[in-house]
């Protein structure tokens, strides 16, 4: 059977003339980002926003969480709508958009009138690659088929049963999406009001999704669609024409993006509100590892509007306005030399001057992402537990995501450095010494000595700052005499049997 939505849609085509397709022309449209990263095809129609020589704009506006029952539409505490940019603190949930149009006919004198017209939203800037900084795989969900509204059988020996067909499926008793809405029989299932008293019975998508015009099965059977036309609202661009002369069409699943298109009946057009019309709402779920910016669009020559006496699509667009979706990237440390919670395990003083000191005296810090200018004021440098002799800054040098940090002294024995990194997420990186202690257990001992003889052997494979003890450059059975001196207190240097560091207080990296 051929759907009224179906034969909508082609009154629609036989109203809207298709234009050619050619390659994107550069240029500049809302915030000066580049034409072709927010419309693609025809030059002609992007060189036309280019050159401004329009006065049509075309929006793609998020807006606060619609009121439905489905729990993915509530967005993040917190999150924000500034002008086109819904700002969120993360993914895992349900964004909810419009498309508008206004400024066909800005001075309203009645030229140009609309009759037909046509918004392509271009799915590219649903896409993860296409974010910033890039997300590859991380894309916002299209088509979002999410959303469940399941047909069952009602009545007769398949009651209940999951269905597509009545006389196949239900032995010839209705298979039925439909559910009571209010009276004593609320969320039964129903073929007609008759079965809900003080009800009715009606669609279950308009109450889960929260806004009337989203229907069950409009698309894909068993599942809401997730974009749709709301002819009720009174911001509608048809809002002040007949019912009986509209013809809205939304075209949802298309690969390239959705469609969200309407017309009017002959000798009937659409005067310019003076404000943005509505023209559809589109659903984006946004998965919970989506970050940065994801700019959403329109593709240029699927996008345009005619009126009824005028050549075809004569009505110019002079604005794409892209709508964005932003999850603040919160830059972290993600690795460091040395690497968080080392131990020095060798000399920290001259064994004949305990004034000339050893130890490490730098790290270098590798962010998530480019972490922009950085300078000492950026970090936090502490000792654990605290007491005299903290380092501080002497120099950063930044190179790319990586960045340098030089003290003016070493690091002190028996005790954690630790540098915090004031931005993002605050991770802090700590490094340590502790003489003689070659097995990093956080405790100097006769073990040790023991570790060295091991790794003299090969297993395990210690790195040089747990054997090189003598600090002469390689690794020798010389130093296991040194981790005696160390453990026993020779020289100038401290005794460290029994020594101890506490648990690494490293924070955020792995």
């Amino acid at each position: 059977m051929v759907t009224q939505s179906f034969r909508n849609q082609l009154m629609l085509m036989a109203a809207l003339v298709a234009v050619p397709t050619f390659g994107a022309l550069p240029g500049k449209v809302k915030d000066g980002t580049r034409a072709e990263r927010l419309v693609t095809g025809d030059t002609t129609r992007i060189a036309n926003v280019v050159a401004a020589t329009g006065t049509m704009k075309l929006y793609f506006t998020p807006v606060p969480p619609l009121p439905g029952t489905d729990p993915s539409l509530a967005y993040p505490a917190g999150f924000s709508i500034a002008n086109q940019v819904l700002t969120v603190s993360a993914g895992g949930f349900t964004s909810a958009w419009n498309v508008q149009m206004s400024d066909w006919d800005p001075d309203r004198d009645g030229n140009p009138l609309v009759r037909s017209f046509q918004a392509k939203v271009d799915a590219s800037g649903f896409m993860g690659a296409n974010a910033s900084p890039p997300n590859p795989g991380c894309d916002l969900a299209y088509p979002a088929e999410t959303f469940a509204c399941p047909s069952q059988c009602f009545g007769g020996t398949h009651a209940g049963q999951t269905c597509s067909n009545s006389l196949l499926d239900c032995n010839n008793t209705p298979c039925t999406f439909k559910h009571c809405s209010g009276g004593t029989s609320n969320g039964n299932l129903c073929v007609s009001s008759a079965q809900c008293p003080g009800g009715t019975c009606s669609d279950p998508c308009p109450a889960l999704l929260g806004e009337s015009g989203a229907r069950c099965g409009g698309s894909f059977a068993g599942v809401c669609d997730w974009g749709w036309q709301n002819t009720a609202r009174p911001d509608w661009i048809m809002a002040a024409n007949s019912p009986s002369d509209q013809i809205p069409a939304a075209a949802i699943s298309s690969p390239t993006g959705p469609n969200f298109a309407g017309t009017t009946s002959p000798g009937v057009e659409i005067f310019d509100p003076g404000v943005r019309a509505y023209i559809g709402t589109l659903l984006l779920p946004v998965p919970a590892c989506a970050r940065g910016t994801y700019t959403i669009g329109f593709i240029a020559d699927e996008t345009f509007a005619q009126d009824e006496a005028q050549p075809a699509n004569n009505i110019p667009v002079g604005e794409f306005v892209a709508g964005q979706l932003v999850i603040p990237v919160s830059i972290g440390i993600t690795a460091s030399v040395p690497p968080v919670c080392t131990i020095d395990a060798r000399f920290p003083n001259d064994p004949n001057n305990v004034s000339t000191r050893f130890g490490f005296n730098s790290i270098v810090l590798t962010f998530s992402s480019d972490p922009g200018a950085l300078a000492a004021a950026n970090f936090q440098i502490t000792a654990v537990p605290s007491g005299p002799g903290v380092p501080v800054i002497s120099n950063v040098q930044k190179n790319g995501n990586q960045a340098t940090i030089t003290f003016d002294r070493v690091i002190p024995s028996t005790r954690w450095t630790c540098v915090k990194h004031l931005q993002g997420e605050q991770d802090t990186a700590c490094i340590g010494a502790l003489g003689a202690d070659t097995d990093a257990s956080r405790l100097s001992d006769t073990p040790d000595a023991l570790a060295l003889i091991d790794a003299l052997d090969g297993n395990p494979v210690l790195q040089i700052w747990q054997t090189d003890l003598d600090r002469s450059g390689v690794f020798t059975p010389i130093d296991i005499l040194a981790s005696i001196d160390l453990l026993n207190g020779a020289g100038a240097l401290s005794t460290f049997r029994g020594l101890t560091l506490q648990a690494c207080p490293t924070v955020g990296i792995p």
